[in-house]
């Protein structure tokens, strides 16, 4: 029987990428647990907190966080919704825009990186079955 665990080999990559992603955006003052906000906002400007957090699937106090850290190095902006005054929707800073092409430089890199030595029907795979692992795992957390 292989006891090899899923869910450790995951959590190594993900972290070797993290330590990646860390070295690279170091000099911006931003790392792994903001990037991917970052992200999501340039992608969906004017979206609220809460909607990012959903997108995320991070709880919201984490989202606080890392918001509260992206306004003061000025690479997002918060906004009152013209509507309804208590929601806030979130816009990328001029410095935020400017910073946008070095994380996809980045995040290219280290697909890069992780793909070496794999040929594209081995990619495919892959993610064909990470996708049934994550499934699998979403519908008895669903339970």
């Amino acid at each position: 029987m292989n006891h090899k665990s899923i869910g450790k080999y995951i959590s190594i990559i993900y972290r070797q990428q993290q330590i990646i992603i860390n070295k690279k955006l170091k000099k911006y003052n931003i790392g792994s647990g903001q990037y991917m906000f970052l992200l999501v906002i340039n992608r969906h400007e004017g979206l609220s907190q809460k909607d990012l957090s959903k997108m995320l699937d991070i709880d919201k106090a984490t989202t606080a966080r890392a918001i509260k850290k992206l306004i003061e190095l000025n690479f997002i902006k918060r906004k009152k919704d013209k509507d309804d005054k208590r929601i806030f929707r979130l816009f990328m800073d001029d410095k935020g825009k400017k910073l946008m092409p070095e994380i996809e430089k980045t995040l290219k890199e280290i697909t890069k990186i992780s793909k070496k030595g794999l040929k594209t029907k081995e990619i495919n795979e892959l993610f064909r079955l990470l996708d049934v692992v994550m499934n699998n795992n979403k519908s008895h957390i669903d339970k």
